[in-house]
Parts: structure tokens; C-alpha cells; sequence
């Protein structure tokens, strides 16, 4: 999987599964990547139901059979019941990329429920920071534009552009901008990338991220590859070329 491929379903999918730190981190060891790249790995591989693909060694919880309880409300109650406080669950919710704080107090009552508040504790150790601002001044002195920042708030559902700036600087900070769309990536040049008409004319479409990735696994071609043929056929309007179940419907 390349880095341009990776998206916030795959990271979502390892945060919702029974995999933990220690899982990603073996994983990285074992095949010389980093961290973040792993839990992308993990959860590329549970999206697609080929996680026996991942090495043996790497494996989530043994989870005892039990009767279906509401996990959110185990979750907020292990927050509740443990030292963090409101504060806390705000700024995490930052740092993971989460919509607010109540979204932050259920990933740290899974970490707390899963054995893992140790890393909760060494995320919010050093001194209080003010991350928006820290985001903010990465957006403003790389070469992104409002352009990026606005096309990612569409792309990933942030709201604004201003959430945008926040999440691209976010990314530059932590080292992690490989995981941003690999269109707001190109955006940060001066040279134009002959790919990006076609690029365009896929988020410009009805087509969408799941289009996308299943074509990419019907013609064995890259998520970005997809996306670009996707766009190609838009603009030369052979777009009922792709096979039936990638083709939008008409109205």
C-alpha cells in the first residue's frame, strides 16, 4: 500500500478494532516502517478482510465471548472513573484528530479499558502548548494554500477552511504529512502535475473514495491510480467504460 493511498477509514478501522499500540509497534519493527504507517497497514488490511496477511505475531486481544454491551458507554464510564480530566480529553481529541472532546473521553476510555492509559499519560506529558496556534503557524509558513486547505475540509468533512490549515499543520508538525490526500500533497508546489486534471475531475464527480477503491481492487491498480483513471474517463466522457458496480448511477 502506498503512502498516497492511505486514508482516515484505515486509521479508523485499527482505533475500532482489538488491535493496540503494541500491535502497530511490532508491526513496524518487523517491517522497518514507522509507527503510523502500521496502524494504516492494520487497518488496510481489516477494511479488506485480509488481515491474515499481517505477520502471526501481530494479532489482536483474544476477546472472551460475552453478551453485546454498549462499548461507548464503557468507554465514557472508564473516563469518568479515571484521573483525566475534561481538559484532557479536548486536547487528545486534537492531537488524534477527533471532532470534540466528548469523541476524546471515549478514545481515552478505550485506551483505559484496553490496558493502554499509560500512552495516554506520555501524550500529555511536557508543557501545556497551545496546539491550534502551533498548527496554524506550521500551515502559514509552508507552502500550502487556502486552496488545499479548503479542498481538504471538502474531502475529509471538517467544515472550513480554517479547520483545513489546522489539520495540514497538524500533519507538518507531527511529521505525518504522507498521510494527507495525495491532490492536497501536489498542491504544495509551484509545478503543475499533468495528473491533476484528471485528479480533479474525480473529486470534482459523483465518484467517490469507496468508487475509487473498489476499482482499484478490480483492475489490481493503486487507490491513486483509480482515482486518475476514474477522472480520465470523466473528462473524456467514456466513463460508462468502468466496470458497472464503479459506475454512478444516472438520474
Amino acid at each position: 500500500m502506498s503512502e498516497s493511498d492511505w486514508h482516515p477509514k484505515g486509521f479508523q478501522a485499527y482505533i475500532d478494532s482489538n488491535y493496540d499500540y503494541n500491535d502497530a509497534e511490532l508491526l513496524a519493527q518487523l517491517w522497518n516502517i514507522p509507527v503510523g504507517e502500521a496502524k494504516q497497514v492494520i487497518g488496510h488490511k481489516i477494511l479488506h478482510n485480509i488481515e491474515d496477511l499481517l505477520p502471526s505475531k501481530v494479532a489482536p486481544d483474544n476477546k472472551v465471548d460475552e453478551p453485546k454491551v454498549d462499548w461507548d458507554s464503557k468507554a465514557l464510564d472508564a473516563f469518568f472513573n479515571s484521573h483525566f480530566t475534561y481538559d484532557d480529553a479536548e486536547r487528545l481529541s486534537q492531537l488524534w484528530n477527533q471532532p470534540d472532546a466528548y469523541a476524546g473521553k471515549k478514545l481515552i476510555g478505550a485506551k483505559i479499558l484496553s490496558g493502554n492509559s499509560k500512552l495516554i499519560d506520555q501524550l500529555l506529558k511536557g508543557p501545556i502548548v497551545d496546539e491550534n496556534e502551533k498548527w496554524l503557524d506550521a500551515f502559514f509558513n509552508s507552502s500550502y494554500t487556502y486552496d488545499d486547505a479548503d479542498l481538504l475540509s471538502q474531502l475529509w468533512g471538517l467544515g472550513s477552511a480554517f479547520e483545513g490549515k489546522k489539520l495540514i499543520g497538524a500533519k507538518l508538525v507531527n511529521g505525518l504529512e504522507n498521510i494527507l490526500p495525495d491532490k492536497i500533497r501536489r498542491g504544495g508546489g509551484s509545478k503543475v502535475n499533468p495528473d491533476d486534471k484528471a485528479y480533479d475531475a474525480f473529486f470534482n464527480s459523483e465518484y467517490t473514495y469507496d468508487d475509487a477503491d473498489l476499482l482499484s481492487q478490480l483492475w489490481n491498480i493503486s487507490l491513486g491510480e483509480a482515482k486518475k483513471t476514474i477522472g480520465t474517463k470523466v473528462i473524456a466522457g467514456i466513463d460508462q467504460l468502468l466496470p458497472m458496480d464503479v459506475r454512478r448511477p444516472r438520474g
